[in-house]
């Protein structure tokens, strides 16, 4: 073999290993930003329960506020 076949083997290693380096460290990043939109979306439907929960409480409330207008209007 001579210098030149040999520097062009070493310079293909090094690139390929660049590129299989590079390739891992994208994976990691995707891979934490999964965990992140699994977080978001778990925020995400426990804020919806939340304000479904309180939509329910305000209707329940202005349910018995038309109620006791009408009660009170009729005793008059």
């Amino acid at each position: 073999m001579n210098q030149q076949t040999i520097a062009g083997m070493i310079s293909t290693g090094l690139t390929l290993g660049a590129l299989v380096y590079q390739a891992g460290k994208h994976s990691e990043t995707i891979e934490s930003l999964g965990i992140r939109v699994a977080q978001a979306e778990k925020r995400a439907r426990d804020h919806d329960s939340v304000i479904f929960d309180i939509h329910g409480k305000v209707c329940s409330i202005e349910k018995d506020i038309k109620h006791l207008l009408k009660s009170i209007d009729g005793s008059s």
